[in-house]
């Protein structure tokens, strides 16, 4: 999985940020100005609400669960309030049949 650019929105420095757990979330914070940047998601995408709870989206298998995410895909109130992005794409490529493989060793 390549690594995105992480770019500061203070100062504009472009990949010179520190990682740091707060609370449980990778945090980046600038090297140049010492600002915020973003969280960093360090683990497979998953829902954490539902029947699933907790679930990676890579391990959906079953008919059941590939069809939970069809319905969670279906149903715009979910689709665009409760699943970020990040998630949103790991859905689209397990149901269109592209299971990515995430690499916990890259936090983008």
């Amino acid at each position: 999985m390549e690594m995105e650019d992480v770019i500061c929105k203070n100062c504009g420095v472009i990949n010179d940020c520190t990682l740091t757990n707060k609370s449980g979330q990778m945090v980046a914070t600038c090297n140049n100005c010492g600002k915020y940047i973003k969280n960093v998601p360090y683990s497979e995408p998953a829902l954490y609400f539902g029947k699933y709870s907790g679930k990676a989206i890579n391990d959906y298998f079953t008919p059941d669960e590939v069809n939970y995410l069809h319905w969670i895909r279906n149903n715009p109130d979910i689709w665009n309030k409760k699943i970020n992005q990040r998630t949103r794409d790991a859905i689209n490529l397990r149901l269109d049949g592209k299971i990515k493989q995430f690499n916990e060793s890259e936090p983008f």
